[in-house]
């Protein structure tokens, strides 16, 4: 057993045949009999699996047990979720957060190609393991709540429906305007918010917004600016404050258009080679 949660608990386990070591994702027998939320596990499934991407968790088989809960058999990581490590170490190192970010990056160009938006894009679901040659190498997971385009041009969440209409989706922190206001037309460019808080929580510690309830949190998502990276790390290039608030701009008609173009922007920083500072020094900021 590796973590349990309300809804399921995650085993590791061993392919009897050919002895390979997986995760095994089971829901709860009863929560397995709500549709929205076996839908939204169907889900999961099925994003993961249509990119088929290095930097994106492989998902290997599902199915349901004789109980009735319902099961899915992922690729066993073994590593660390970014937020881990954020909470760890405190700020990070720019070449550092760039080189992770890019990797996210290019995991986001294989979905938003195959007309898959995320929605809960975080740090907690970006895991790093060590693997060829790079400690810090990316795999997305819990595609949960996601939104797939069909071939037609629509949407599809799943076999029934999932969400309501004027219903925000997502973890609070990390939403943009857009599913704060419930809008039923959210597209790729709610990932690249996502991704924007992500680099604005890496390189200051904190998150660019708060507030003490949802109602509070929303308002200031939706009518404030963060405090300029500027303040927060002068050792960090303008550069790349210009990216940052542009990813996270309110309007998303003025943000990136796509994943790969902020790839792209991002590139002349990956190799910089300034240490980050201490926890202490942005606190005292």
């Amino acid at each position: 057993r590796l973590g349990a949660g309300g809804f399921g608990v995650v085993y590791e386990a061993e392919h009897v045949l050919i002895r390979r070591k997986v995760a095994v994702k089971m829901l709860h027998a009863h929560v397995a009999a709500d549709a929205d939320l076996l839908a939204r596990f169907k889900r999961e499934a099925i994003a993961a699996t249509a990119t088929g991407h290095a930097h994106i968790v492989e998902v290997l088989d599902m199915g349901r047990a004789s109980d009735g809960a319902a099961y899915m058999v992922l690729e066993l990581l073994s590593g660390r979720d970014w937020a881990a490590v954020l909470e760890a170490e405190g700020p990070q190192p720019l070449g550092r957060t760039v080189h992770i970010v890019r990797q996210v990056l290019d995991a986001l160009t294989a979905a938003h190609d195959k007309g898959i938006v995320h929605r809960d894009l975080k740090a907690e679901n970006v895991f790093l393991v060590a693997r060829e040659h790079d400690p810090d190498f990316v795999k997305i997971v819990d595609f949960g709540i996601s939104k797939m385009r069909e071939e037609g041009g629509g949407s599809v969440t799943g076999d029934v429906a999932v969400t309501h209409t004027g219903m925000a989706l997502g973890t609070p922190v990390s939403m943009a305007p857009e599913q704060f206001q419930g809008k039923k037309d959210v597209d790729h460019r709610v990932d690249l918010y996502a991704v924007g808080v992500m680099i604005y929580r890496a390189l200051t510690g904190r998150y660019p917004f708060g507030g003490e309830t949802y109602a509070m949190l929303a308002v200031n998502v939706m009518t404030e600016e963060p405090t300029p990276l500027s303040e927060l790390r002068p050792d960090v290039p303008d550069g790349v404050a210009t990216i940052l608030m542009r990813l996270m701009e309110k309007d998303r008609n003025r943000r990136y258009e796509s994943a790969r173009e902020v790839r792209a922007a991002l590139a002349p920083f990956e190799a910089d080679p300034s240490p980050s500072p201490s926890r202490a020094s942005v606190e005292k900021l």
